[in-house]
């Protein structure tokens, strides 16, 4: 940020320079230079007359040859009145009248007037001074005119200078009420305006760099539990107790890619009281750090900001229904923007550790519900044993919840380069399977089509008492691969796994079975 700030004041004071430079080089330049000052407007004799009136200045070079001054009606392009003044001596000054007879104009209406001087005379009208020979005006003619015709419509000989009224518009009233006079068709003193107001854009950006540093928030992850974390006491061998346990080392939605003979596994979903997928839930925090036995490595945390986390939400309730390709070029960024913060933690210490991916969601209670899902390896297929919404305690009006998911670190033999571009594009096929719909559609269309009543302990496989005391939901993923909670090792899904991952898993199953 203080970067791109010195770029920025660098910017403008190269600016301010080069327009004082070139406004200076204007005001000496051996050319006469007419300018038309403070135009203003009065009415004379018993309201048959509007004299416009201003001042002329040269703030070039001596003149040689008188100058033309036109009042010209600029919807019709008539020259209603016209004057000649002598050649003007550099600076020197000389106040202009041009009467107009009231009557000459449509009664009650709005006449816009330009003023022209010197044109194609004193400065030819293509020079780069030309444009202070030219100022406008608006008159109100009186509603009823008076017919009696002036005597002339030239002055005779100079006369005192009335007041000048207040010309109209914002900006030249509010010139004409400070204490002291500004000129704005003098170059020099328009310079010292711009870089006045210049200053005062640079002290106003200072200001609001300021206020956001004071008053910005680091972005929490928050503290929290699941409303079904806290319950009363169950018995484990009935089925309620069984559930229990087992939704208490439910760490995401996703299936493992491939499973071992006989082997259970828990997933949760998150769903709206329609059955669709985060309907009604909001992303309110996303986490990576690395991790080992001992839980996570608070050096290496990182909080998304609440860009990337508005961003995600957004694609997550906007696009879940598109298919992969187009989902993948959608979170990618989003991914992206996660790596540019996480890579800067990544050192030799805790690269090849595993990564967790932590992402917060809250939901209003009565709008929203979460779906446990029980499955059996049969076949080295997948099969649904049970599935069942759990007893809750809400104790406010938002519910909490946690995917928990974790990236490989880096592997043996792989270059940093190569590590940080594999963990993007891991972390991107997470990403895709988590908000995707059809990943996280359930094997029964998410009803609930088996009572309590007919689900006896025999259907319900035990949860292992050691992983479902040491991994509660909001703890560290577990490092130790079982085969009773394969979630807790790094996902390896059909999207973002890799053909010696592959044949390491048909290893293991092949171990298993034996």
């Amino acid at each position: 940020m203080a970067r791109g700030f010195h770029f920025f004041a660098r910017i403008v004071l190269s600016a301010l320079f080069v327009f004082v430079f070139s406004a200076v080089s204007a005001q000496q330049t051996p050319n006469p230079d007419y300018g038309i000052r403070n135009i203003r407007s009065r009415l004379e004799n018993d309201g048959t007359t509007i004299t416009v009136e201003f001042e002329v200045q040269n703030t070039g070079a001596t003149a040689t040859i008188p100058a033309t001054v036109d009042l010209i009606i600029i919807q019709s392009g008539e020259t209603i009145a016209q004057d000649t003044i002598p050649p003007l001596q550099a600076t020197e000054i000389v106040t202009v009248h041009l009467p107009i007879a009231v009557n000459q104009l449509p009664p009650g209406s709005v006449q816009s007037l330009r003023a022209a001087v010197g044109i194609d005379e004193v400065e030819a009208s293509g020079s780069n001074t030309i444009r202070n020979n030219f100022a406008q005006i608006s008159i109100e003619v009186p509603g009823i005119p008076n017919t009696t015709q002036p005597e002339t419509t030239q002055p005779e000989t100079p006369q005192p200078t009335a007041p000048p009224s207040p010309s109209t518009g914002f900006p030249q009233n509010l010139i004409d009420s400070l204490p002291f006079e500004i000129d704005t068709t003098d170059p020099t003193q328009r310079a010292v305006i711009a870089g006045v107001g210049g200053g005062v854009i640079i002290l106003i950006l200072l200001a609001i760099i300021i206020l956001r540093l004071i008053f910005r928030r680091t972005p929490t992850f928050g503290v929290w539990q699941p409303p079904y974390a806290d319950m009363p006491y169950v018995d484990p061998n009935s089925v309620s107790g069984r559930r229990h346990l087992w939704q208490r080392t439910a760490r995401n939605n996703a299936l493992p890619a491939n499973c071992a003979e006989n082997n259970p596994h828990i997933r949760k979903l998150l769903q709206g009281i329609d059955g669709q997928h985060l309907n009604g839930w909001r992303i309110a925090a996303v986490r990576m750090s690395s991790y080992d036995r001992y839980g996570r490595i608070a050096p290496s945390q990182v909080i998304a900001s609440p860009k990337i986390v508005k961003r995600l939400n957004k694609v997550a309730h906007k696009y879940q229904h598109d298919d992969y390709e187009k989902l993948t070029k959608r979170v990618r960024p989003i991914a992206k923007g996660l790596m540019k913060a996480f890579k800067k933690k990544i050192n030799k210490r805790y690269a090849m550790l595993p990564i967790a991916l932590d992402i917060r969601f809250e939901g209003e209670h009565g709008e929203v519900r979460i779906v446990f899902e029980l499955y059996q390896c049969v076949h080295r297929q997948w099969q649904q044993i049970d599935h069942w919404e759990p007893e809750m305690t809400v104790v406010g009006k938002l519910i909490h919840e946690i995917y928990e998911y974790s990236l490989y670190g880096q592997r043996p033999g792989e270059s940093n380069k190569a590590y940080r571009k594999r963990l993007q594009e891991d972390l991107t096929g997470i990403l895709v399977y988590m908000i995707s719909a059809q990943s996280n559609s359930s094997l029964t269309q998410n009803t609930l089509t088996h009572p309590v009543a007919t689900i006896n302990e025999a259907d319900v496989a035990p949860a292992p008492s050691s992983i479902a005391e040491t991994n509660s939901p909001s703890g560290p993923p577990s490092t130790t691969h079982t085969s009773f909670a394969p979630d807790t090792i790094p996902i390896e899904t059909q999207a973002n796994r890799s053909p010696e991952v592959e044949a390491t898993s048909e290893t293991k199953s092949a171990d298993d079975d034996a």
